[in-house]
């Protein structure tokens, strides 16, 4: 009987040591297995490069990414939300060989809230807006087609300088081209094929050339319908490049090297050829009436073509959160970057090999003298 007892006694006191053991025993294992394991992850991670992961880190090479903890990817998140961002500036050959060249610049364009300020109000309306863009998508698909050498001019290059994008108080489009161009343009035009595959159309009026919207509404008593564009022609020789203006007011005669080679830049949605120099040019365009550049309504009206009574004139200072504009500084290496804002918030930035000028900034654009 006493051996009996002794028995239950001893079952029962193996039993206890399983049970308040088996526990530690695990946990020994499972720690046993992690450190195995890191150790055999470690030792697996020796690349070609004789890199070793630490423990608690998986190298770029491995397939399987190391989890970043959730405060680090908000923060990431968020610096990269407030990182500008910087374009990158194609080449003039993608203008007609990328049919990409657009998508970046006009996927950034289409966040952008259609504003008309108080102070100095936008010429056109939002739909108009995109009836320009339209148009001049078709001239360029067709300067392409034609292989007509162009560049963005007059008002609209002081636009594309100034706020990447038309001048919010202007209505029509400017451009010079090459001399050959105007007898290409006459020759499509004549046999309808500008208008049959660009829905465009070209006319001449009082020496002066232009291309416009054909399906557009024509402008009574005249022949012509906008949205149009007004088109110089130009002449480069080997020394100088030089405009066609049969009225003298805007001629110029500049150094090619003001000239090209051609940068392309955001003018609204699309990247469009401009000069190398803009602000030289501009100062040499203007250089009769204009020492420095004011935010004023102009005293014509294109789209019914006719003057304009009372033109508005503000201080660009007050249309600070309602248009967008350039600044500009200078690089340590050469040359500047543009970045695009609207008041205080940055939209984009650019770097381009083009020279940097005092006082061509927001809120004084100082013409260049000559």
């Amino acid at each position: 009987m006493e051996t009996f007892e002794g028995m239950k006694l001893l079952r029962a006191y193996l039993f206890g040591l399983v049970f308040l053991g088996l526990p530690s025993y695990l946990l020994y294992l499972q720690l046993s297995g992690n450190i195995y394991g890191r150790f055999a992850l470690a030792i697996s991670n020796v690349t070609h490069t004789g890199q070793i992961a630490a423990p608690d880190q998986t190298l770029v090479t491995s397939p399987i990414p190391a989890k970043t903890p959730l405060v680090a990817t908000a923060t990431a998140a968020a610096n990269k939300k407030s990182a500008p961002k910087c374009l990158r500036v194609p080449s003039v050959d993608e203008l007609c060989t990328n049919p990409h060249i657009n998508d970046e610049l006009s996927g950034i364009y289409s966040t952008f809230q259609w504003k008309s300020s108080e102070h100095l109000p936008r010429m056109l309306t939002e739909d108009q807006t995109q009836m320009m863009h339209e148009f001049l998508h078709s001239v360029m698909r067709a300067f392409c087609d034609l292989k007509i050498e162009w560049m963005i001019y007059y008002g609209s290059l002081l636009g594309a300088y100034i706020t990447h994008d038309a001048l919010p108080w202007d209505d029509d489009l400017d451009l010079i081209l090459e001399e050959r161009a105007l007898r290409i343009l006459a020759v499509e035009h004549k046999n309808g094929m500008l208008s049959a595959r660009y829905n465009i159309s070209y006319v001449i009026t009082g020496g002066l050339h232009k291309l416009y919207w054909s399906p557009g509404k024509k402008i009574k008593p005249y022949s012509w319908a906008w949205p149009f564009m007004d088109i110089i022609a130009y002449n480069k020789s080997k020394e100088s490049f030089s405009n066609l203006d049969i009225y003298r007011i805007h001629r110029f005669k500049a150094q090619l090297d003001w000239v090209y080679p051609l940068h392309m830049r955001p003018f609204g949605p699309v990247w469009v050829p401009a000069p190398r120099d803009p602000w030289r040019m501009m100062g040499l365009t203007y250089k009769k009436g204009m020492r420095e550049f004011v935010c004023s309504e102009p005293h014509y009206d294109h789209i019914r073509e006719r003057g304009r009574k009372g033109a508005k004139k503000n201080s660009c200072k007050d249309l600070h959160g309602d248009y967008r504009f350039v600044y500009r500084e200078p690089k340590s290496d050469g040359g500047l970057i543009e970045t695009l804002k609207l008041g205080d918030e940055t939209l984009y930035s650019i770097e381009y090999d083009e020279p940097f000028y005092e006082d061509v900034n927001p809120y004084k654009w100082k013409m260049m003298p000559f």
